[in-house]
């Protein structure tokens, strides 16, 4: 997906069957991928990719602590 070079941000490209994450149960299939791939992985559908953080600690750090210091897009939208 990156012409065989690693990701620029170091998150692991979560790989995989993504139907537990379409057939209504998101958090299954995301649970299973922060137990495979850690708890910060990346998640690509298409043109976009998406920063999944499982994390509690670092969760709070992104949306709280260093609020600034994040890009979240439309999330920050909604968090205003």
């Amino acid at each position: 997906i990156y012409g065989g070079s690693p990701s620029r941000d170091g998150a692991p490209l979560a790989e995989g069957d993504i139907a537990g994450l379409a057939d209504g149960t998101l958090y299954l299939g995301l649970h299973e991928y922060a137990r495979r791939f850690g708890p910060v992985y990346k998640l690509c559908f298409g043109p976009k990719s998406f920063i999944v953080v499982s994390d509690h600690a670092v969760a709070r750090h992104i949306l709280r602590d260093n609020a600034r210091g994040y890009d979240k897009g439309v999330l920050a939208e909604i968090l205003e």
